[in-house]
């Protein structure tokens, strides 16, 4: 099995994350109020990153990180970010 890392850079405290599948996607939300809009971003073909969407809620912001397969992960606090390690 091949492991893949994901570094994730944000200064704002995770509040949660969780994976969904259909399609499979690693899902963060970060402490913030703020007022953004919507964005999405496609990624290249040879990442293991396939979109990310931003958005904002009440009291916080998601960022969905949609990949190219079926991934397990386990996330590791790093100084100014997150380290996902996906297998």
């Amino acid at each position: 099995m091949q492991v893949k890392r994901l570094q994730v850079s944000y200064k704002d405290k995770m509040l949660r994350n969780f994976l969904l599948t259909k399609p499979h996607r690693i899902v963060c939300d970060f402490e913030r109020d703020i007022d953004i809009r919507s964005y999405e971003k496609e990624i290249s073909s040879k990442s293991i990153i396939k979109k990310v969407k931003v958005g904002n809620h009440k009291g916080y912001y998601r960022v969905v990180i949609e990949l190219d397969g079926l991934y397990r992960y386990t996330k590791t606090t790093l100084n100014g970010g997150y380290l996902f390690t996906l297998f």
